[in-house]
C-alpha cells in the first residue's frame, strides 16, 4: 500500500505540472487575442504542448503502475478506507483524498477488466 500511496502522490504532482503547462499555453493564447501568432509564440506553444504530452504519458504510466501496485480489489477497498479515515480525521487535505480515491477507482476498474479477460 505504501507503494500505491507514493504513486498517487506522483500522479498528483504530474497533474499539477500538466495544469501549470496548460495555464502557460492559455497565457500565450490570451496574449495573442486579435492578431496573428508570431513565430516565437508558435514555437513556444509547441514546446509547451510537447512537454505537456510527455508529462501526460508519465501520468498514464503511473496509472498503470497504480493498478499493479494495488493488485486486487480487496487491496483497493482497504486503501480507499484508509484514505477516507484520514479525510475524516482531517490528516490530509480533502481534495487530494477525493482525487486519490477517484484514481484508485479507475485502477480498480482496470483490475476487474483484466480479471474478466483472464477468466475468458
Amino acid at each position: 500500500m505504501e507503494e500505491a500511496l507514493k504513486i498517487l502522490q506522483q500522479m498528483e504532482s504530474l497533474l499539477d505540472q500538466m495544469n501549470y503547462l496548460g495555464r502557460q499555453i492559455s497565457g500565450i493564447d490570451e496574449g495573442v487575442r486579435n492578431r496573428a501568432y508570431t513565430v516565437r509564440e508558435l514555437m513556444e506553444e509547441r514546446r509547451i504542448e510537447q512537454e505537456r504530452e510527455q508529462v501526460k504519458s508519465e501520468f498514464d504510466e503511473n496509472q498503470e503502475k497504480l493498478a499493479l501496485a494495488i493488485g486486487t480489489p480487496k487491496n483497493a477497498k482497504e486503501l480507499k478506507e484508509m484514505l477516507k479515515n484520514k479525510k475524516a480525521k482531517k490528516e490530509e487535505h480533502g481534495r487530494n483524498i477525493d482525487l486519490f480515491i477517484t484514481w484508485i477507482n479507475i485502477a480498480e476498474e482496470k483490475i476487474h477488466g483484466e480479471r474478466e479477460e483472464i477468466d475468458r
